[in-house]
């Protein structure tokens, strides 16, 4: 005679889910768990998504633009001519990135692009970035520098300086 309990896991006893075999009570059990594991993993991908969000907010990552790329930027005197953008970039500290071509040829020297920006709370900041030309045409001009953490400003160009070697 077959015990209360093979009775229970007998397929096809009113007790069993026909499907599966399993007892009905069984059966709802592994359902509710196979729902909050969904559940879990859903919650997780939202948190995943909303982190993302966060991180890439200006004020806390991304890259700010100061100068579009595909801009041109001269000194006063037309001497020296750049296309290219610069940036603000805010990963692991705060970056400025310059980076472009000379738009024509002039002579080797030192190009000092002068900086300044404004935080939220009113605070002023400078940096000058110098960077060493030889005067070719189309000569890359790639730089990138650390000004710190929690330096949030919105940066501008106040100028750009050309030094010719030998002036």
């Amino acid at each position: 005679l077959p015990t209360l309990s093979d009775t229970l896991f007998w397929h096809g006893s009113p007790l069993t889910d026909r499907t599966s075999g399993l007892p009905i009570r069984l059966r709802e059990g592994c359902m509710k768990g196979e729902l909050l594991m969904k559940m879990a993993r859903v919650v997780t991908l939202l948190m995943v998504i909303a982190l993302t969000g966060i991180w890439s907010a200006p004020s806390f990552g991304g890259e700010e633009y100061i100068l579009d790329q595909g801009s041109r930027l001269c000194d006063q005197s037309r001497r020296f001519c750049f296309d290219g953008y610069i940036s603000v970039q805010r990963r692991a500290g705060v970056y400025i990135e310059i980076n472009g071509r000379l738009a024509k040829g002039c002579k080797p020297g030192r190009v000092i692009f002068e900086l300044s920006g404004i935080n939220d709370a009113g605070g002023r900041f400078s940096k000058d970035i110098s960077v060493e030309i030889k005067g070719n045409y189309s000569e890359i001009i790639d730089k990138k520098v650390g000004i710190g953490r929690g330096i949030s400003a919105h940066w501008r160009v106040e100028r750009v300086i050309y030094i010719p070697n030998g002036e």
